[in-house]
């Protein structure tokens, strides 16, 4: 008994454009988050800018420090976006912890001058909320850890603006600083291959934090 092969089909014209096509789109996306994240870093440099001159006790405007502000957010969404970016490409582990590497100097910029006392705020908080698979009692003392800084910097608010005014530029903080840390998910997130940062590293990194968030703590007073 002989069998009767079974015809293969052949692509149409349109079903081969439509596989030659999904790459490119998918190249495109990838390449869309440039100019988004460069867009939405400086939409929100901009509110942060606010947020600067709402909660100054001496009010001053000039073009040099907003231009810096500005374009300190516009940097930090565009390294942002290459960190999103680099791990759609299904490249090397190699390659995407570079990314993620320019991914946090890019941050750097926002912690000039004043900024730096957010510095191990939005460190620790980011660990605490993108590396989901440390412990959860480590996560829960980064956290608190992390919000040293910003309740002392709260308080200082109240004594410069009273208690109404001090605590609504002490939540427009948090929301500033809450929305750079959630920006850094592609930075900060782990990578799902199996390969874990020896311990001793990830202890040092804790203790390195700790003495951080304490320097940066004594330096906020004075604040306002």
């Amino acid at each position: 008994m002989t069998t009767t092969p079974t015809p293969t089909s052949t692509p149409t014209p349109a079903a081969k454009s439509a596989v030659t096509a999904a790459p490119a789109l998918s190249l495109r996306r990838r390449f869309s988050a440039y100019p988004i994240g460069l867009a939405a870093g400086v939409a929100w440099g901009v509110v942060a800018r606010l947020w600067m001159r709402w909660v100054s006790t001496t009010p001053e405007f000039t073009w040099s420090g907003t231009i810096f502000i500005v374009g300190a957010f516009g940097v930090f969404g565009l390294f942002q976006a290459n960190a999103w970016a680099s791990r759609r490409r299904d490249r090397s582990r190699t390659f995407t912890t570079i990314a993620r590497v320019f991914g946090w100097a890019g941050t750097m910029p926002l912690f000039f001058g004043a900024g730096a006392m957010m510095l191990p705020t939005v460190l620790l908080g980011s660990l605490a909320l993108w590396r989901n698979g440390w412990p959860r009692p480590v996560r829960v003392v980064l956290t608190v850890l992390a919000s040293v800084v910003p309740v002392v910097l709260i308080v200082g608010l109240v004594d410069d603006f009273g208690i109404a005014g001090g605590l609504s530029r002490g939540v427009a903080m948090v929301g500033v600083y809450a929305v750079v840390i959630g920006a850094l998910a592609a930075t900060f997130s782990p990578r799902v291959d199996g390969w874990r940062l020896p311990r001793r590293v990830r202890a040092a990194a804790i203790v390195g934090g700790v003495v951080v968030v304490a320097a940066s703590a004594v330096g906020t007073r004075g604040f306002g």
